[in-house]
């Protein structure tokens, strides 16, 4: 499965002399066109069988309520993962090699690059108590000055809703039902790259990344299987010098090292991407999913979990990728709880 980073294409370029006919394919969708270019000529270069599936619109609309509910929980992304599993099926295979966890092991994300300067800056977060002003610059502020530790500071790098919108968007009745001190989630809490890799490793990987690979896998019968995830690749890698893993100024610093003697330099210089669908081109362009979100919205605000107003607010202003993402939350809340609970 190669989606023309260098993860997957490293899989395939050190694949092909253990199979010389091996077969790769990528999955194709708007604003893709660098990836799957990156990947044909990475397959010509290896003179490797190749084939591009392309997934329309239309496609990932007829199957979004049964996909979004085979993942049995809410989630905050649109994934062609499983139009990956079907193609792979549909073509008569059973294992498919992903390049799955490369970003976790070799610090990948963008996290990763912001880590050094939330260390310097959380000796300020006494600032926090004098911010008296409520508007949204404020509260960003604030919230910026309130990631305490390594778990904050891993939280608040992900997708998600931030703290304060969490408790903003939960009606008060259920809010004080939750429990939101998540001290016993901490890990060992180093200061430095080692500790944000544990949480990657541990939560952003084990319960998120594999876990939703490998339901996308199932549900055509396929197999994916991650060789970054070698035990062995895992205990070697950690066990290296932060430096060697770790400059803070580049993502992968160690896997594009290795990557150079196998991979085309278009390839090398290609920013990062997720693998999944551009979510909110899809929702600010395609009327049939405006029309999708606003009824799973309406349906939601009947529940009384979430403060009707807030997501009427989120829905009303969305100014950029990360308000998209909290609606396709909700979204995903609504579809959840209708399959899961409604129906017992």
């Amino acid at each position: 499965m190669m989606s023309g980073g260098i993860d997957s294409t490293l899989i395939t370029a050190k694949a092909k002399p253990f199979k010389n006919d091996i077969n790769a394919f990528t999955i194709s969708y708007q604003f893709s066109e660098s990836e799957v270019k990156n990947a044909a000529l990475m397959a010509k270069k290896n003179d490797i069988q190749h084939e591009v599936k392309k997934v329309s619109d239309e496609e990932i609309l007829n199957q979004l309520k049964e996909n979004i509910q085979h993942f049995e929980e809410p989630y905050s992304s649109l994934e062609v993962l499983m139009n990956a599993a079907e193609f792979a099926k549909n073509k008569g295979f059973k294992v498919v090699l992903s390049g799955n966890g490369a970003d976790e092991l070799f610090a990948g994300y963008s996290h990763s690059l912001k880590l050094n300067k939330w260390l310097s800056m959380k000796k300020f977060n006494a600032v926090r108590y004098f911010i008296f002003t409520n508007d949204d610059f404020s509260k960003k502020v604030k919230n910026y000055f309130s990631q305490d530790d390594m778990l904050d500071f891993f939280r608040q790098s992900q997708v998600g809703m931030k703290p304060f919108e969490a408790k903003s968007i939960f009606s008060d009745a259920v809010f004080n039902t939750i429990k939101t001190n998540l001290k016993d989630s901490k890990l060992s809490e180093t200061k430095d790259y080692q500790g944000l890799f544990e949480y990657d490793m541990k939560y952003s990987l084990s319960s998120h990344h594999v876990f939703r690979d490998d339901l996308s896998a199932m549900k055509y019968s396929v197999e994916f299987r991650y060789p970054y995830l070698s035990n062995n690749l895992i205990d070697y890698v950690s066990s290296l010098p932060e430096k060697l893993r770790y400059n803070g100024i580049l993502n992968k610093p160690l896997l594009r090292k290795v990557a150079e003697k196998y991979l085309p330099s278009e390839i090398l210089k290609m920013p990062k991407r997720g693998f999944s669908f551009p979510l909110a081109h899809f929702i600010k362009t395609e009327l049939k999913v405006k029309t999708f979100i606003i009824e799973n919205l309406n349906s939601l605000k009947k529940r009384n979990f979430f403060n009707s107003e807030v997501i009427d607010e989120w829905w009303n202003h969305q100014k950029n990728e990360y308000d998209y993402v909290k609606i396709w939350q909700l979204v995903t809340f609504e579809l959840w709880y209708q399959k899961y609970f409604e129906n017992h």
